[in-house]
């Protein structure tokens, strides 16, 4: 991967809107807090972060004709992306409303993801096949339908493919794509839904990262990430897999987007040319430091800020089978 290659987004894009709560929360009863409404999205956030650090990013996908379509249009000028997004005429454009407690925690979440669950192979070659076929590398997240995610794999070619499970919930949609994915993107409730939607039974919650991504490299996946909230982080690629420490995070103000950060950056990284394991570090900072704001986005974040945060983070390789490398010098 280089910093030129162009690289398509098709992950979903909403409206966020988040509720943090003035304290502990109170089930069955009204809660007083505050609420603030901002354009998001696994497609969008994860851009951001990677448009913010250099990378050629292109979004493509649905949203409404409301005005909530117009924030997003703004937001993807005002962060360098290309806006690739089609209006469907009458709807509203998709929304995640999820409610945070005092320290940042996420107590539940509702997703109204009309739009990009109903995208198609098909609508997104006719609406979009030249915006598919120009890029060298696609990011994609389970907010599609299993049969669109397969549909768009059959056609990789020699494309670099990276993929999101987005929520436990949703990472069985990957599971028929495996053996395309170049990098996966997971934490361990997704990993351990993502190999029970594979194997027909899930690991125990307890099993250690590690183990999972064994598994999921085992199902052909050349290289990936399994994250495990503020514990370590395991990862693999052709070298075998290793664990990286994250440093403390100063505070944590919103979960919300850590997720979608790390991958941001992990993209990044490779295109500018960074080992997997310098990606890996890249990628955990950038999730440490939008941790610390307010929102799924942290529009300060820079190189020199990442390995700032950064420095320290020692890899340790473990005594795991290798796979096949997904990073042949693209």
């Amino acid at each position: 991967m280089s910093q030129s290659i162009k690289a398509l987004f098709i992950a979903g894009v909403h409206i966020d809107m988040m509720g943090r709560l003035g304290d502990a929360p109170v089930m069955g009863a009204s809660n007083p807090g505050r609420f603030s409404v901002m354009p998001g999205g696994a497609g969008l956030n994860t851009a951001s972060t990677a448009a913010a650090l250099g990378l050629d990013c292109t979004l493509v996908g649905r949203v409404g004709d409301d005005g909530h379509a117009r924030l997003i249009s703004a937001a993807l000028a005002e962060r360098g992306l290309r806006d690739r997004l089609s209006s469907a005429p009458g709807r509203l454009t998709d929304t995640y409303t999820s409610i945070l407690a005092p320290d940042g925690e996420l107590v539940i979440a509702l997703a109204q993801l009309d739009l990009v669950e109903e995208l198609t192979g098909e609508w997104l070659a006719g609406a979009h096949g030249r915006d598919l076929d120009e890029a060298q590398f696609w990011f994609l997240s389970a907010n599609l339908n299993a049969r669109t995610v397969e549909q768009l794999v059959h056609r990789k070619r020699d494309r670099f493919v990276a993929a999101a499970c987005v929520s436990p919930a949703k990472a069985g949609r990957l599971a028929g794509a495996l053996g395309s994915i170049d990098l996966l993107f997971a934490n361990r409730r997704e990993a351990v839904n993502l190999i029970g939607a594979v194997a027909g039974s899930k690991p125990d919650a307890e099993t250690d990262g590690a183990a999972l991504a064994e598994a999921i490299a085992g199902f052909g996946v050349h290289s990936g990430i399994v994250t495990d909230g503020a514990g370590p982080v395991v990862a693999w690629d052709g070298k075998g897999a290793f664990v990286l420490g994250p440093p403390p995070a100063a505070r944590v103000v919103d979960v919300t987007g850590a997720g979608d950060a790390l991958a941001g950056a992990v993209l990044a990284a490779r295109a500018k040319g960074l080992g997997f394991e310098e990606a890996v570090a890249s990628g955990v900072a950038a999730a440490r430091l939008v941790l610390a704001v307010d929102g799924p986005y942290d529009p300060q974040i820079d190189w020199p800020a990442l390995e700032d945060y950064a420095n320290g983070m020692q890899p340790t390789r473990l005594n795991r089978p290798a796979t096949e490398s997904a990073f042949h010098d693209r």
